[in-house]
């Protein structure tokens, strides 16, 4: 049975076991995109590619589909948002920067310092897959075989988030500080672990 209960229960989040938000409702992720609140889904299958990007509180929705893997749903349906919501978003992430390339005060960013530390190769055992880590232009950037580079962007130290802070790389060391390996969450995926194979 529908009904407004039915629309507030979908956008409920779901709870860990420690009591935290996993981060995902019913088939709905709750965000924020420049100031303005979210409600969206992506979807990726084969070389298909899909994005639907809600404003509830402007009544703007975006759906995006597309027919190759390379296509950047996520970040096409934010461009067309800012497009229509320019006037009303807050500043970008390169707007938010000050001329000495530092962020202002009340933004709370860690440096992660050298950013050669986190290059390499990175292999999961449960894909099968490696992650090729790699600098451009001073920026950290992350590629899966033939499919584009991503850039990632630093929150911590040891996290990096990239895809509209959808994907959240989480950087491990050892008892000598190295860097070992990382977990990536994706969604529901939580905790997927690569180790460093290369430097």
């Amino acid at each position: 049975k529908g009904g407004p209960g039915l629309i507030e229960k979908m956008h409920e989040e779901g709870l860990l076991n420690n009591g935290e938000s996993a981060g995902y409702a019913f088939a709905l992720v709750n965000g924020n995109y420049r100031g303005l609140k979210t409600v969206s889904h992506s979807g990726a299958l084969a070389g298909y590619r899909a994005q639907l990007m809600r404003f509830p509180d402007q009544r703007f929705t975006v759906i995006l589909l597309g027919n190759i893997a390379s296509f950047d749903a996520t970040e096409m349906a934010q461009k067309v948002a800012e497009v229509y919501l320019e006037k009303v978003m807050g500043p970008s992430e390169g707007e938010a920067m000050t001329t000495e390339g530092t962020q202002p005060e009340d933004e709370k960013y860690v440096n992660p310092g050298d950013l050669e530390q986190y290059t390499g190769t990175y292999y999961s055992e449960e894909l099968d897959v490696n992650y090729q880590l790699f600098l451009e232009k001073k920026q950290l950037f992350y590629s899966i075989k033939y499919n584009d580079p991503v850039k990632l962007t630093a929150k911590t130290e040891n996290t990096f988030t990239a895809r509209d802070n959808w994907l959240e790389f989480v950087f491990l060391r050892g008892g000598d500080g190295a860097i070992s390996g990382l977990k990536l969450n994706a969604g529901r995926v939580q905790n997927l672990v690569f180790s460093k194979v290369r430097p």
